[in-house]
Order: structure tokens, then sequence, then C-alpha cells
């Protein structure tokens, strides 16, 4: 069993990005993947579309942040290695308009790289778990979760075929960080007070049945990551000249 802090398991940022100090973009609400990135030495700028994330975001990463949409990214062309996108930009509709976008910001041979997180729901306490969620979430810890967002980037035209590969991850959690987790969901906190209160409750009573004290409960992650190659052949990109430097606080 793989057990870590992270819901990121060891290797799967090397998987994403194998190339040594590569110039890597992230989008949508990356969070700890960009962070482990820029600990592997890569050059990591983020883009986000609020400037309270952007700013959370700056001290985070090795090369800052900026606020944009991805749809429109202040960057030259063939400007990055990788685009790596989390899961604020796995709307369909957003990530179709944003995908031509992406693939001009990219280098050839460059790639854009899907990270998603999902709680695995085979594990009999998870399952329990995503039933009493769903009383306050119908859309929290669906199955198949990412695979119509990889559907969109394998059918666009400015990316070639989709690679993939699925990590599973053990997180140590307590009851109070299970119970903050939850009430995080924005859907959760737009409920009814005394239904949340409900639900809340025996969120804690089933961590009780189901951990071993003194030891806190695992929770099973698994990653699942897609990448798939830029193809510029319709996009009627000149070629690069001199790259752009940008010096970002």
């Amino acid at each position: 069993m793989s057990i870590r802090r992270t819901p990121f398991p060891e290797d799967s940022v090397g998987w994403a990005l194998p190339d040594a100090r590569s110039t890597v973009l992230g989008i949508g609400r990356l969070g700890g993947f960009a962070e482990l990135a820029s600990r592997a030495g890569h050059r990591v700028v983020c883009a986000e579309a609020r400037k309270a994330a952007a700013e959370r975001m700056a001290g985070r990463v090795s090369a800052g942040a900026v606020c944009s949409e991805p749809t429109a990214l202040p960057f030259a062309s063939h400007s990055f290695d990788r685009v790596v996108i989390g899961e604020g930009l796995t709307e369909s509709a957003k990530l179709h308009r944003s995908l031509p976008e992406i693939a001009r910001v990219l280098r050839a041979r460059g790639r854009v790289v899907l990270v998603l997180n999902s709680r695995d729901d085979t594990v009999p306490w998870v399952k329990r778990l995503g039933a009493l969620v769903q009383q306050l979430d119908p859309s929290a810890m669906r199955g198949a979760y990412g695979t119509e967002t990889a559907a969109v980037i394998e059918e666009c035209e400015h990316f070639g075929t989709v690679a993939t590969r699925t990590w599973r991850n053990w997180v140590p959690i307590t009851r109070r960080g299970l119970i903050d987790m939850v009430s995080a969901r924005p859907a959760v906190n737009r409920c009814e007070e005394t239904q949340r209160a409900t639900v809340l409750k025996d969120i804690g009573a089933l961590y009780d049945a189901s951990c071993r004290a003194p030891d806190s409960l695992m929770l099973p992650f698994q990653t699942t990551i897609w990448s798939a190659a830029a193809d510029h052949s319709q996009l009627g990109l000149t070629a690069p000249t001199e790259s752009l430097r940008i010096k970002i606080r």
C-alpha cells in the first residue's frame, strides 16, 4: 500500500513531466501538483481566472501566477513544454473553447496534460461516504470522473492520441479533516443548515465506525493523468523566433 501525505503519487510528476527543467503552464486550480512540479525543478507559472486564486498560487510555484482566462492566455506562441490542466477546467464547453489557445502556447512536440484526483469508491466505507455526501451534493464522488474531459481533448483537432495512466494512493485523514473536506464543497455550503448538520454528524459517525483508534482513517485516492501532443497544423502559426521571457511577480 502506498501511503503519502499528498494525494499525488511519487512518480506522477515524473510521468507527466519526463524532461528535466520543463517550462510548464498550470491552469484550473492545479494546486498541489503544481507545487510538486516546482519542487522537481520545473519552471511553473499558473494562470487562474480569479484574481484571488492567482494570488494564492503566486507564492506556491517557481515562476509565479497571472490572472487570465484560459481562452485568452497572455503568453506568446510556443512558450511552454507542457500545459497542465486541473479540476478547475473540466467543464466540457469551456475546455473546448480553451484548447486552441492551449495548443497555441505549446512548443512543437509540447503536450497538454490533464491531472485529476478522485476518491476510490470501491472501498466500502468510501462508498458509504459518497452516499452521504450526495444527499447534499448530488454531483459529488460520481464514477468515471474526468472521462468526459479527456474525451474533449481526444476529439480536438489540435492534439494527437491521448495516453493515460492511473495510480492509487492512500492518504491519512482525521475525523475533523474528513468533515472539513466535505464542508468545503460549495454545494454543501449552500444547503439548508439543519440538513447539512445532520449529514455531517452522520459522516462523523461513519468515521468512528470505520477507524481503528488510535490510527487515522486512510482515504484512498485515484489519480489519473491524460497526456496528448500538440498538433499545430491547423493553427497557422509561424515558426518561433526568440522565446518570450516574462518576469512574473
